[in-house]
Parts: C-alpha cells; sequence; structure tokens
C-alpha cells in the first residue's frame, strides 16, 4: 500500500500549472480586488507517514476566519464565505494551487484527502493505515460525498457528525480502493472528478 509520489505525476501537475497560469492570475486578482490580500489560504495538513505540510488553496474566506479558523469545516451557508469563495468552492478551483502540492512531492493526484491534525487524532490504530498513501488532490470519497456540505448544514453538530459518521466512512472507502489502486483506476478517478466538476 505504501507507495511515493511518481515523477510522472510531478511532471504532469507542472505542465497542468502552467496550461491553468492566465486563469489563475484572474482568480488571484479577483480575490484581490474583491476582498484584499492575501490571495492564497496555508494551511497545516497531515500527509503521508503522518508528516504535516502547509496545503495551499485560493482563499476563498475573509480574513480573519481564513487565519484564525480552528475547524477544517465549512458549511455552504457559511457567512465568512466571500462572494468570490462561493464560486471557488463550488467549482473547486480553490484547489488549483495544491498542483503547487504535487509538483513538491506533498501530494498526489489520487489519494485521501489530508486531514487537519486534530481530526488524525480520532483516528483508530486500523484507520492510521490511510496515512500510508500520499494524500490526493482528489480521491473516491470526494467523489461519493461531493454534498457532504449539504449533509453537515443539516447537522445540530456538524463536526460531531464529520468525526463520527462522515471521516470513517471514507478512510475506509480511500483503505479499500488502495488495495486495489492501478494507474487505470487513477486515471479513472480523475475523469469522474472532472465530469462531476463540468457536468453538475
Amino acid at each position: 500500500m505504501k507507495r511515493k509520489v511518481a515523477p510522472a505525476e510531478r511532471l504532469l501537475a507542472g505542465l497542468v500549472a502552467l496550461l491553468l497560469l492566465p486563469l489563475g492570475f484572474l482568480v488571484a486578482l479577483s480575490i484581490l480586488v474583491t476582498d484584499g490580500p492575501p490571495v492564497f489560504f496555508v494551511q497545516e495538513r497531515v500527509g503521508q507517514g503522518g508528516r504535516s505540510f502547509p496545503l495551499i488553496k485560493f482563499r476563498s474566506m475573509t480574513r480573519l476566519r481564513a487565519g484564525q479558523s480552528r475547524s477544517g469545516l465549512t458549511v455552504p451557508t457559511d457567512p465568512t464565505i466571500t462572494r468570490v469563495g462561493k464560486w471557488l468552492r463550488r467549482s473547486r478551483v480553490d484547489e488549483w494551487p495544491q498542483l503547487l502540492n504535487i509538483i513538491r512531492g506533498e501530494m498526489s493526484w489520487v489519494g485521501p484527502r489530508p486531514e487537519l491534525a486534530c481530526y488524525v487524532a480520532y483516528y483508530r490504530p486500523e484507520e492510521r493505515m490511510v496515512l500510508e498513501s500520499p494524500p490526493g488532490l482528489t480521491d473516491p470519497a470526494s467523489i461519493a460525498f461531493r454534498h457532504e456540505g449539504r449533509i453537515l448544514a443539516r447537522s445540530p453538530d456538524p463536526e460531531k457528525t464529520y468525526i463520527k459518521h462522515l471521516m470513517p466512512r471514507k478512510i475506509r472507502m480511500n483503505l479499500r480502493y488502495a488495495r486495489l489502486r492501478t494507474p487505470v483506476s487513477d486515471c479513472c478517478v480523475v475523469v469522474a472528478t472532472v465530469r462531476r466538476l463540468l457536468c453538475g
């Protein structure tokens, strides 16, 4: 189950980042114009082997919340999500800067989404096996739980719902996928993710 980020993945991330650079510049400009700096939101997440790394995103929340939030959970109706941020989150464009994480070898194209340390602390011993894989830009659980925000919004205690119900199910799904993964299945996950974003 243990694997490293392949050089081909890092090269592909670099090529895609170059292609997206003009659009990324427009996104950055829209953030600056509507809410001011900073453009990026950097947050420590837990990666392969339990090592932390700085996850990079386009900032989609107000500066106070983006810099001081203690929770990694945000429901779609959160009032601190900026006007541009709503579109960034819905389209997943806020995740584009994570191509830099792939280039640096901290993330993979497909792998379990990296969690905050406060949530990893709840992992049971058998669930910690998910940390043997590099975290990814997308994974099967992201597709299956694409409406996670809506589920959490309906909960009286979103954090408890996530820790007790959603997170364990996502981990089980990713552990299953890790045992059966192939380069072809990874491509299928990426295509399914893109299709979901384009088709809704």
